[in-house]
């Protein structure tokens, strides 16, 4: 099965497990947007036959989203009975309104909203999991940098926290036997053939400096496969195609030029296999 609607934002993939469970993953981007616009209303339509959906960059509190009845109404129309989402608190100038959230046709085993060891950062909406039974799903919005001490800092301690959730994850999916999917906005690249800058050269600002990349390297030493590569290739990076994350004026200033990114990523370890994984750009 190939996803291949134009979407208006990035990143969207199908992934399959060997046992036929169907996981799609989309960064909406702002879904109060994507409500109006209709494109969620599109995506849900063409993706009914998923058992999972992940939505990251939903871009809203609570009170948002309980002031949209579309959002509840729609999901009860194409059948998503069951959630788990960490959605932010509240919003201010340096944090804004983030939000990832799971849904699902069945009931969910177990769910963890928030990172359970680092509760500092539990009020930002950027991270939530949930066990299927048949494998251990986590999504992720981590914070992006602007070359700024006080967001760099703030990535750093995101991104070890991360690690140390994901690494306690994994272990939890080997006990049970069962895999472990890791999607969302990760704002970090693993390397330079994940990065674009005008004219060549190399880049090494924020969003791929060692720190950035240390959790992607952390899921590949753990044996987990990044579904775009497992669909197309080691060289995928040759054609040009795969940046999700394009710079706007003032992060293409604040990142030292318009550059692009692959920072949308979904990663599968052992007993999935991704059907399609494509970039759409926006």
């Amino acid at each position: 099965m190939v996803v291949s609607q134009d979407w208006p934002t990035v990143d969207v993939a199908q992934v399959r497990s060997e046992e036929g469970w169907v996981v799609v993953c989309w960064n909406a981007n702002g879904v109060r947007g994507r409500i109006k616009d209709g494109t969620l209303r599109a995506f849900l339509a063409a993706n009914r036959n998923a058992d999972v959906m992940g939505l990251t960059e939903l871009k809203a509190t609570a009170k948002i989203l309980n002031g949209v009845p579309e959002w509840r109404d729609l999901l009860t129309e194409f059948g998503w009975q069951y959630c788990v989402g960490h959605l932010s608190a509240d919003v201010d100038l340096m944090r804004g309104a983030h939000g990832v959230a799971w849904f699902s046709k069945t009931p969910m085993e177990r769910i963890m909203v928030g990172m359970e060891a680092s509760p500092e950062w539990n009020d930002e909406g950027r991270f939530c999991a949930a066990d299927l039974g048949w494998a251990l799903v986590v999504l992720v919005y981590a914070p992006c940098t602007d070359g700024s001490e006080k967001r760099d800092n703030r990535r750093t301690l995101f991104c070890k926290a991360m690690r140390t959730e994901v690494g306690k994850i994994y272990k939890r999916a080997k006990r049970k036997g069962i895999p472990l999917l890791v999607c969302g906005d990760l704002n970090g690249v693993e390397g330079q053939h994940d990065v674009q800058m005008p004219g060549g050269g190399e880049y090494t600002g924020p969003g791929a400096t060692w720190e950035d990349g240390q959790v992607l390297r952390d899921l590949r030493n753990m044996g987990c496969v990044d579904a775009y590569v497992q669909t197309h290739g080691d060289g995928y990076w040759k054609n040009g195609r795969h940046f999700t994350w394009k710079g706007s004026e003032v992060f293409a200033r604040a990142r030292g030029g318009p550059i692009r990114q692959r920072i949308d990523c979904i990663w599968l370890s052992e007993g999935v296999v991704a059907l399609s994984c494509k970039v759409i750009p926006g």
